[in-house]
């Protein structure tokens, strides 16, 4: 049998499922009775435990740290916004980004056809929602939304993309179609997620959209960040940080559009 890679040695902490079968035997037939190889695997847990201390104490921003390792051969994670573009000879990958407890996972490429990033935010479970998350990169404070399936498409010839970068979940979505748009005066909208019920009152005065944001319960930080775009053009959104749960802002000229809520 071959050697076990240091990249196989962090799959086993992050993530053994993603493993083969008898790479993961292997590791764990050896764990048992190498003392020196118990404490290599337990300094690559304590690494990776910090960062899920960060990422816990905010329940819906995560940062993502990006391993230093030579390659990462993760042939199971499979995400529907990438099996179009898998195949395609444009793609270079470059690097993966884990959060210490495994909640997320974002695969970063380069399409150098197009000279753009192609960043694919995958749940641990495949089932967790990360439609129109948020990326933030703090080198160069500027923020990135996903679309439907959790994919960020960035059009430029070169970032230098950081060793952690932060992605912040959506707490609450409201769209906003047809109708609604010719009756927004004082109209209200609901949004429930796991663990609270979003009420959003709006009012369109003129082309200005005035809203109210009122929760259930409280969280842990009670500052919010507002983005309006219309689903399927997520490269073009609008972003207000929200005054004590309020804020005003140009109404779009859409026929539909989106807002969502996030921490900040």
């Amino acid at each position: 049998m071959k050697d076990i890679t240091e990249e196989e040695l962090h799959l086993y902490i992050l993530n053994k499922t993603l493993l083969d079968k008898d790479i993961l035997n292997r590791i764990e037939e050896i764990a048992g009775k190498d003392e020196s190889f118990q404490k290599e695997l337990h300094e690559i847990e304590e690494f990776y435990s910090n960062y899920n201390q960060i990422s816990s104490n905010r329940q819906n921003t995560f940062f993502l740290n990006a391993p230093q390792l030579e390659t990462f051969r993760i042939k199971s994670i499979k995400l529907a916004a990438m099996q179009s573009v898998a195949e395609s000879t444009d793609l270079t990958y470059i690097k993966t980004f884990f959060t210490g407890d495994n909640y997320l996972i974002t695969r970063l490429f380069y399409n150098s056809k197009d000279q753009s990033y192609n960043l694919f935010i995958i749940p641990e479970d495949d089932k967790g929602d990360v439609s129109n998350a948020i990326l933030y990169l703090t080198g160069i404070k500027k923020e990135f939304l996903a679309d439907e399936k959790g994919m960020i498409k960035i059009k430029s010839g070169f970032i230098d993309f950081p060793e952690q970068i932060i992605i912040r979940l959506p707490l609450a979505k409201f769209d906003i179609v047809g109708n609604d748009l010719i009756q927004l005066q004082k109209k209200s909208f609901s949004f429930h997620n796991k663990k609270n019920d979003f009420k959003l009152e709006l009012d369109l005065n003129e082309k200005i959209l005035n809203g109210s944001l009122q929760i259930d319960k409280n969280i842990s930080n009670e500052s919010f960040k507002l983005f309006i775009f219309e689903p399927g053009n997520e490269s073009n959104f609008t972003s207000v940080n929200m005054d004590e749960n309020k804020f005003s802002i140009n109404c779009p000229e859409l026929k539909s559009f989106r807002i969502v809520i996030t921490e900040i």
